[in-house]
């Protein structure tokens, strides 16, 4: 799996792109702001810490990435701006959607360009 890596790595980089890890745990908020807490609630890992704050194993990361490139305050000047990332996926899916059977964890790449006119 990691030569496989390796060679995407290697491939992103000629095109620019760069690759971010984001978090494994989302926050209930983050979800609830894109009405996905409730939408995605029974294909969702959900757990709550010491301090009663809710939070999901993130089965995509949408709501997070685009709230990291919000973040970075980015000029039209500096876009496009390519961002992927090769990470764990934790999904718990009554049935297989569109004939894919994915299981409880998956390894997924997935390439988000941030541009201007797009």
């Amino acid at each position: 799996m990691r030569k496989l890596e390796n060679l995407v790595d290697k491939y992103m980089l000629k095109l620019g792109a760069q690759r971010v890890q984001l978090p494994t745990l989302g926050p209930r908020n983050m979800w609830e702001k894109s009405g996905r807490w409730s939408e995605m609630h029974s294909s969702l890992f959900k757990l709550r810490d010491r301090l009663s704050h809710d939070y999901c194993l993130q089965p995509t990361h949408e709501e997070c990435i685009t709230s990291f490139v919000t973040s970075l305050k980015l000029s039209y000047k500096s876009l496009p701006v390519f961002l992927y990332q090769i990470t764990s996926k934790f999904r718990d899916e009554p049935r297989p959607k569109n004939g894919l059977i994915r299981g409880l964890i998956s390894r997924s790449l997935h390439i988000r360009c941030f541009c201007r006119n797009c």
